[in-house]
């Protein structure tokens, strides 16, 4: 029970990162509470991965280029998105189309990998490909044909392929580097990767953030509460309870996200985002059901590193 609460409680604050975001995305430009959020995880990671950097520096170094490849898929690019994508949809849509991952992640994986798939998880590809297009059309199979379709909801679907992208290397590479030492990295130099994003949209967008109360504790909450806290709880959860177990968990994410965004932001819930979210979480625990335990595992624990 105690390694569940552990789950939930990371759960909770993985989908408290959807309705922080579009809270601040009207006050802070999408790169630029990107580029805090970074900033504020990454001063956190330089007191928690002394040890590794210490220990493993000059593996770090000379790796430069996979880890940098590793920041630009799984934090410039999808973190950027995420918040971007938040601009023109509502968090229940993002946080459905994001519980779509793991079908992206087939996908490529079949096509950059050669992955074999079994027959169901075929099925669940096609299941879960009609619920983001549902979602993505609002129901309308209009929209479909005349390819009118939610800016953001696009957006997002970019972001969960930077972020499959991301898997792909971190199946590569991620093995022979330090756990700490390397997210550490990743975030330090997101944040210098991001600088520059964040002056063009201060110069183009002549921006003038209300540094109030509420933004302090939103910007604090990004930076300590999804990238750290939130990862701790991940852990130690599915250290005891394991991976496969805990990816069913992961399904609550678009729940929670819609229970806060309906009492915190006043969101409406539609026929069309509950039929595309059942879609969606059939086809990926159809897909993922199948899959290895190693290969969940391995996945789920990176992913939730920098989500």
């Amino acid at each position: 029970m105690k390694a569940y609460i552990f789950i939930i409680v990371a759960i909770l604050f993985f989908s408290g990162n959807f309705i922080v975001g579009k809270l601040m995305v009207d006050n802070i430009p999408a790169f630029t509470l990107s580029f805090l959020r970074c900033s504020i995880a990454f001063l956190i990671m330089v007191m928690l991965a002394q040890k590794d950097w210490k220990n493993h520096r000059g593996v770090l170094l000379r790796n430069w280029k996979p880890i940098y490849a590793l920041s630009l898929t799984g934090i410039v690019f999808f973190i950027g998105l995420v918040y971007f994508s938040l601009h023109y949809t509502t968090t229940i849509n993002a946080s459905i189309v994001e519980a779509s991952t793991p079908i992206f992640a087939s996908i490529l994986g079949l096509i950059l990998l050669k992955e074999r798939l079994l027959f169901l998880q075929y099925v669940g590809i096609i299941i879960s490909f009609i619920g983001v297009l549902w979602i993505v059309t609002s129901g309308s199979v209009q929209q479909l044909f005349s390819l009118q379709f939610n800016v953001g909801d696009l957006l997002m679907i970019f972001a969960v392929l930077a972020w499959c992208v991301y898997s792909i290397l971190v199946k590569k590479h991620m093995g022979r580097l330090p756990t700490k030492g390397s997210l550490m990295v990743m975030l330090g130099m997101a944040c210098i990767t991001l600088l520059p994003f964040v002056v063009v949209e201060w110069i183009v967008l002549d921006i003038a953030i209300n540094w109030d109360t509420s933004t302090i504790i939103s910007v604090l909450y990004l930076g300590i509460f999804p990238s750290i806290i939130a990862i701790i709880c991940w852990n130690k959860g599915v250290e005891t309870v394991g991976a496969s177990k805990a990816a069913v968990c992961l399904n609550l994410i678009p729940v929670f996200t819609t229970i806060q965004a309906v009492l915190i932001l006043n969101e409406r819930i539609y026929i069309e985002q509950l039929l595309g979210g059942v879609f969606v979480i059939i086809g990926v625990l159809l897909t993922t059901k199948l899959r290895s335990p190693l290969k969940v595992s391995h996945s789920l624990l990176k992913k939730q590193e920098i989500n």
